[in-house]
């Protein structure tokens, strides 16, 4: 079915008219009949809310040493205005302002190719939009806008292929700069459905562990539980858990040189996150480290080594002895990999 992007009140009214009013995804910030039509996201903002919110940001800017003490608010704005926000701006004292607009003229683009074409549009557009320091602002911006609808997790994971391929940290940045409520809706939304389609080779799970180390990311996880009720997803979701310790424990306290942003303090942001999600795991496998699912207990003990050796390896050996050939197996492997005694 086409869907529709509608900034223009008298086209949205003619588009309900017609009857295709289903067929709406977004409208502008004018666009108020039929009343229904109120409940879409609106996709565009009126001027003076641009021009009061930058009277708010001038004045804490100055306070804060950020912004020149001389700068003023109509010059300021002519200067922003006047230019093709496209362009690199040539006056140092408002480049900065200049690049902050920019960057929600291209989130809401971004935002809008996904509404209008889908996921299709995206992966053509993918090295466009996702590579290049200077997209990070604006793509946290698309994701803000396309929120936890299935445009914004198709979204969402384009940016994580596209770290995958260039070693970048575009989806970090994006889903860091999200409101609480919206990563936690994110994350539950994308783990759900994983576990609907039956990821049993688990690897969307490892990869959204790897390059997502968030604590609500861990929490779906663990909410998502109840949705492997014949328990063949369990292992998949225990392993996933225990990757995520894994994978991000050991540079918990070291400074992480692999991630560059243009926020510098993103980085550390991003470290505090990263504890949050393994104590948040590392509690997790705790529950599940006496399991009677052997496996779902083997990835429990894994992800808890570090923490206590000695109740993993107890649980190790018992587990050596399991009545399922597999277990034993990995058990063994286990032990000649980490050289366990």
């Amino acid at each position: 079915m086409p869907r529709i992007l509608s900034l223009i009140p008298s086209s949205t009214e003619i588009v309900c008219a017609l009857g295709f009013e289903n067929q709406l995804i977004g409208r502008s910030h004018e666009c108020d009949f039929p009343s229904s039509v109120q409940k879409l996201s609106s996709c565009t903002a009126p001027k003076f809310k641009v021009e009061e919110a930058l009277l708010e940001i001038i004045p804490a800017l100055k306070s804060k040493g950020i912004a020149n003490s001389n700068m003023e608010f109509t010059s300021t704005w002519k200067k922003i205005t006047s230019a093709n926000i496209l362009k690199e701006s040539k006056d140092s004292s408002v480049e900065w302002l200049h690049q902050l607009i920019r960057d929600y003229f291209l989130g809401a683009e971004i935002a809008a190719i996904c509404f209008t074409e889908g996921k299709k549009s995206i992966e053509g557009k993918r090295n466009s939009i996702a590579f290049g320091a200077r997209w990070d602002m604006a793509n946290t911006i698309a994701l803000d806008i396309l929120g936890d609808t299935q445009e914004g997790i198709d979204f969402l994971w384009r940016l994580i292929d596209s770290d995958i391929e260039s070693n970048g940290n575009f989806a970090v940045s994006a889903f860091e700069g999200q409101t609480l409520n919206l990563k936690k809706s994110l994350s539950y939304s994308i783990v759900k459905a994983v576990i609907t389609n039956g990821d049993y080779e688990t690897i969307e799970l490892k990869t959204l562990v790897t390059l997502l180390p968030f604590k609500e990311v861990a929490d779906s996880i663990d909410e998502n539980f109840y949705n492997a009720l014949d328990n063949s997803m369990l292992p998949c979701l225990m392993e996933s858990i225990a990757l995520m310790v894994i994978e991000h424990k050991q540079n918990l306290y070291a400074v992480d040189n692999n991630y560059s942003y243009q926020n510098p303090f993103l980085s550390e942001a991003l470290l505090n996150g990263k504890r949050q999600a393994v104590k948040r795991c590392e509690e997790v496998l705790g529950r599940y480290l006496r399991s009677s699912h052997d496996i779902a207990s083997f990835y429990a003990a894994k992800g808890l080594w570090e923490l206590d050796r000695t109740a993993s390896a107890i649980r190790f050996r018992e587990l050596s002895n399991s009545k399922d050939e597999e277990v034993r197996s990995m058990v063994r492997d286990l032990v000649d990999e980490w050289g366990i005694e």
